[in-house]
């Protein structure tokens, strides 16, 4: 074929399906709905169909005339090719010929392509993939289309030739199926047969037991013990149940949702992970949920002040629709962070988009994870109409501690400090760790207000005493002043006015969506190790911060960071302190590096982290449990150094302490 070209460099966003390990045969015939819109993507797919004997590919193509470059490709191979007009009346003909039986799969927001594949290969009848992104999946996904012997294929629209090609294929419908249909809007486990084996949370004795209180502390044995006996636990569970796990600090309920995230992508390579805050979807190694479920400011503006669902659907982006439609299982980590309000509103949220309005959260299965006697955002969710259709007073409980195991003294004083009973022994320990201003260089400094850690992190930056380069943010406000635009910016996105950085500055990342490309996401700590020029705004040359960020995995990662938009919610006039008559909106935006210093932190912030040690000032702490939140971070008495201590600010919420003394559970631990 001398009209189709030999070689074309290939995009990094060509990823998703590249080195994954297909079958060389599938009981499944496959359907491929590919959107051909970029010429880099049709060359990809057309060197396939060239190579390929016996491949059988259907394409639905939206560019004018581009369908060449897949039909001339196919003829010399002697492939049937008709068109579709559309991807829906390709799915829909699809549906139509392969019945009931048809797995339709949309792999635009795919969070593990090997899942998938396995996914795939259980199937016995069609299965129907919806590819949005050819431009990433053109390429990789052409080599799953290869059919079993006695493929017949199925001609799916008119004779348009313009518009693009299409080809299916088929098998007999007679053969029973197995494998979860994504895209359906029934429940997780409605779908399964009672046989398959993919499932890991599987139907065991129902929780029956009651007991009160936390119980004994239990010591763990070695860490990398502790941890085998981590990854082993799995909860005795109906597979489709809603589940909340819950535990003290440093129970593990991280690193059981990691171990269960290997186990499900699998199942549903779409599902959600994700936690309230940045920091713990770092360590999850997932999305917040703001951004999984692409609730920008003024979405949850109008949550927050009662819209209807459609109205908030309204506000999302079109990929957040469609991963919520995907997805069948949700996991959320932190939950006590999480608002009653908001709670509720995803709930309704959820419902709308998935199309499934009596069910709890769309009919998604949910896993939760948190500790309401940690902090809260100020009414727990616990208190949601939606948490008492899903869990009522069941829960996982996870007994036995793993970050405090090798301070068997320090654990009994951190269960007594979480219930606010300390003895006058755990006074006396706690008073000996107060230090007068000195604290271990490496030490991670938690403060209870924004306004202290940043005066913290001011003056660390000034004592490395290098040079110090300033990367000043650009506003632009619309018909708002600048001053008005600043003032807006500020309070609705995370990334500051001024940035002042150097070398061996610590940092954080405060933008998932500019780094969730690196496999980096917002609350990640890193280091600056170099300055990168870089041409400016206007042209001139600006240096850029070279930072080394450490994944979860442990990977270092170095990322010269540059500009991003940060857009703040459609702010009104009176918002944005103009008075008038008339209403008018304003869409300010901050140009600015997705950074902020980070040596000290909120304790807000480093709730759910684990640090190595810590230097704590609680002189103006403001809400219930900060401080067994700040102390209990550390994994012994010795890395926990605090500027004072009075047995006056521990308190707890009774409250959040009955709902969890009255909750129906089984230790996993």
């Amino acid at each position: 074929m001398d009209s189709l070209p030999q070689s074309t460099s290939m995009s990094p966003a060509y990823a998703p399906f590249i080195g994954c390990r297909w079958p060389g045969t599938l009981s499944a015939s496959l359907v491929c709905a590919v959107d051909l819109p970029s010429r880099e993507g049709r060359q990809a797919l057309a060197r396939h169909v060239w190579r390929e004997g016996g491949l059988e590919v259907m394409a639905f193509d939206s560019a004018d005339g581009a369908a060449s470059w897949v039909a001339r490709a196919a003829q010399q191979r002697s492939l049937s090719l008709r068109v579709a007009t559309s991807m829906r009346t390709t799915e829909r003909a699809v549906r139509a010929r392969a019945g009931r039986e048809c797995r339709v799969f949309d792999v635009a927001h795919v969070a593990d392509q090997n899942g998938l594949v396995a996914l795939i290969s259980k199937c016995k009848t069609s299965v129907f993939l919806k590819c949005f992104s050819t431009t990433e999946m053109a390429r990789s996904v052409a080599p799953a289309l290869r059919l079993p012997t006695g493929a017949r294929p199925i001609r799916v629209g008119s004779d348009r030739a313009s518009s693009g090609a299409a080809l299916t294929a088929s098998r007999d419908q007679g053969a029973s199926s197995r494998g979860a249909a994504l895209s359906s809007p029934q429940r997780w486990g409605d779908s399964r047969s009672q046989s398959d084996a993919g499932a890991v949370l599987r139907v065991s004795t129902p929780i029956t037991r009651r007991t009160r209180g936390v119980g004994a502390p239990s010591v763990g044995r070695a860490q990398g013990q502790r941890r085998s006996r981590l990854g082993q636990a799995q909860p005795r569970l109906p597979p489709s149940d809603p589940v909340f796990v819950t535990g003290d600090a440093g129970a593990g309920k991280t690193t059981l949702l990691k171990t269960v995230k290997r186990h499900l992508v699998e199942m549903d390579p779409f599902m959600g992970m994700c936690a309230t805050t940045g920091i713990a979807a770092c360590c999850l190694g997932g999305l917040t949920l703001h951004s999984w479920l692409g609730l920008v400011p003024s979405a949850v503006a109008a949550a927050a002040t009662g819209a209807s669902p459609s109205d908030v659907a309204a506000l999302l982006p079109v990929p957040a629709r469609r991963r919520i439609r995907a997805a069948r299982i949700l996991v959320i980590d932190e939950i006590s962070m999480l608002d009653t309000t908001l709670l509720d509103a995803i709930d309704g949220l959820c419902r709308f988009v998935r199309s499934t309005p009596t069910s709890p959260m769309g009919g998604l299965t949910v896993l939760f994870c948190g500790d309401f006697v940690q902090l809260a955002p100020g009414s727990f969710s616990f208190r949601a109409v939606v948490w008492k259709a899903l869990f009522g007073k069941r829960a996982v409980v996870l007994a036995t501690a793993h970050r405090h195991g090798g301070d068997p003294s320090y654990l009994g004083l951190l269960r007594r400090l979480r219930r606010a009973e300390l003895t006058e022994a755990d006074v006396l320990a706690l008073q000996s760790r107060v230090v007068d201003g000195v604290a271990p260089v490496d030490a991670v400094s938690l403060y209870a207000t924004v306004e202290e850690a940043r005066r913290h992190n001011q003056h660390r930056l000034g004592a490395l005493g290098k040079r110090t380069i300033t990367y000043v943010a650009e506003n632009f406000g619309g018909r708002l002043s600048s001053d008005a635009a600043r003032v807006v910016l500020d309070s609705l996105t995370p990334a500051p006015d001024s940035l002042v950085l150097c070398l061996n500055a610590a940092v954080l990342a405060v933008s998932n969506v500019y780094f969730h490309r690196h496999g980096v996401c917002s609350g990640c700590r890193g280091t600056v190790v170099g300055f990168q020029a870089s041409g400016g705004a206007q042209g001139e040359a600006e240096e850029l911060p070279m930072v080394e960020f450490k994944l979860p995995s442990g990977v270092l990662r170095r990322i010269v960071v540059s500009r991003t938009n940060f857009m703040a919610a459609t702010v009104t006039g009176d918002a944005a302190g103009h008075s008038s008559s008339h209403s008018s909106s304003y869409n300010p935006v901050r140009r600015q590096l997705p950074l902020v210093l980070g040596w000290a932190l909120t304790i807000h912030k480093a709730q759910g982290m684990t640090l190595e040690l810590a230097y704590v000032t609680l002189s103006c702490v403001f809400t219930f449990s900060m401080v067994y939140v700040a102390c209990s971070r550390v994994r012994s008495l010795g890395s926990l150094f605090l500027k004072t201590f009075d047995t006056s600010l521990v308190t707890v919420s009774r409250e959040a302490l009955s709902f969890h003394d009255e909750l129906d559970h089984v230790p996993l631990m």
